[in-house]
């Protein structure tokens, strides 16, 4: 039965909901005194294309990598324009949610590096390295005060480690894959073995069992039999916990859900295709084919599925509909801080999809990044 599981991959996707019918404003002209400053502005000159949004189009700003040596910058939206240089980078970064500072890959050490180096840089006007933070392992996560940063050392232990980004102490819960819910609680996920995706046990919060695998299987309505796994958990708003689910049933077909908790109690499940091809199956299997990387919208109304550990393409999933947008290629993906918008960044610049998401985007933005965020 676990080769029927590990030939079989959820595909959760996220498709976002069409709240926002309201285009006014997005066709407002700049001056040509504007047009002529950016156009003499040579980062920002390359931001103008057929399809790119007008200055004040979108909200907020876009923290991007550019160029060969991956440099900081922030991408104005009201003003289409970009920064200062700021320091050079590993191509990777998590931004902190009140958008002042972010934990940046220092340069030379890759996306691949395990325990990569960190650096905090801040944000406001030219982005400057403030200090070293320290090595931490992969999956990186913010608490929602900026004042934690967490990343799963599963090279070691197996747990999270949590620093302090003030004094440097550190922490460790149980668990791996860590996301911190709007109480800033660590809600994380264990495996027998961390070089593969599959969770053995339920989700836990602040290092104890939350939610049993047990219950979540149950919520699928599976017999006591079924053998199911976790591959993919987040925290997001209303402090609701998503999972993403594969369960085989004895004699049946694989069939996957996203599920969504408050606490220990079943709020939401939603059945999904199981997509095989994306993930590369069947061909070379490996371990973060058969991982799901999850996030939430801002307004909880949608999940993101990226498949292969974040690496893979992107599904976006209405919680409330099932609808699925995607597969979308892509190297990094955030919301705007409101959920109507979202960002994609792939080999060709940075599309932009609207509130109704419809399956082209509503805007391009020329502007080639490997990591993306945004931010009010």
């Amino acid at each position: 039965m676990l080769n029927r599981i590990i030939t079989v991959v959820i595909v959760l996707a996220v498709v976002a909901v069409a709240a926002v019918a309201a285009l006014g404003g997005f066709g407002q002209e700049s001056s040509a005194d504007e047009d002529d400053a950016r156009r003499d502005d040579p980062a920002s000159r390359d931001l103008i294309g057929p399809h790119s949004p007008e200055p004040g189009a979108l909200p907020g700003t876009l923290v991007v990598a550019r160029g060969q040596n991956c440099v900081v910058q922030v991408l104005d939206l009201g003003g289409m324009r970009l920064s200062k240089s700021g320091p050079n980078s590993g191509c990777d970064f998590i931004v902190a949610p009140d958008g002042k500072t972010a934990a940046v890959v220092a340069e030379g050490q890759g996306p691949g590096a395990p325990r990569p180096q960190l650096e905090l840089v801040k944000l406001d006007g030219r982005p400057e390295t403030l200090r070293s933070i320290g090595r931490l392992g992969r999956a990186f996560a913010w608490s929602s005060d900026a004042t934690r940063l967490a990343g799963c050392d599963a090279a070691s232990s197996g747990d999270t480690v949590i620093i302090d980004v003030e004094d440097g102490t550190r922490a460790r819960e149980a668990g791996c894959w860590p996301a911190f819910g709007v109480d800033d609680s660590l809600v994380a996920r264990t495996a027998v073995d961390l070089t593969q995706v599959f969770s053995t046990d339920g989700i836990y919060r602040d290092g104890v069992e939350e939610i049993t695998l047990g219950q979540i299987l149950e919520a699928a309505g599976s017999e006591s039999e079924a053998q199911g796994f976790v591959l993919g958990h987040t925290s997001g708003a209303g402090g609701l916990v998503a999972l993403s689910v594969v369960q085989a049933p004895p004699n049946e077909a694989p069939f996957g859900s996203i599920q969504l908790w408050r606490g220990d109690v079943v709020d939401t499940v939603t059945e999904v295709p199981l997509f095989l091809e994306e993930r590369g199956i069947p061909g070379d299997l490996v371990a973060d084919a058969l991982r799901d990387e999850l996030v939430m919208s801002p307004d909880g109304r949608e999940v993101a599925v990226s498949l292969k550990d974040g690496d893979g393409p992107l599904f976006i999933v209405d919680i409330r509909t099932g609808g699925v947008l995607g597969p979308l290629e892509q190297s990094d993906f955030d919301w705007s801080p409101d959920g109507l918008w979202l960002a994609v960044a792939d080999a060709d610049g940075v599309d932009v999809y609207g509130p109704s998401r419809e399956e082209e985007p509503t805007y391009q933005i020329p502007l080639v990044t490997p990591a993306i965020a945004w931010r009010e």
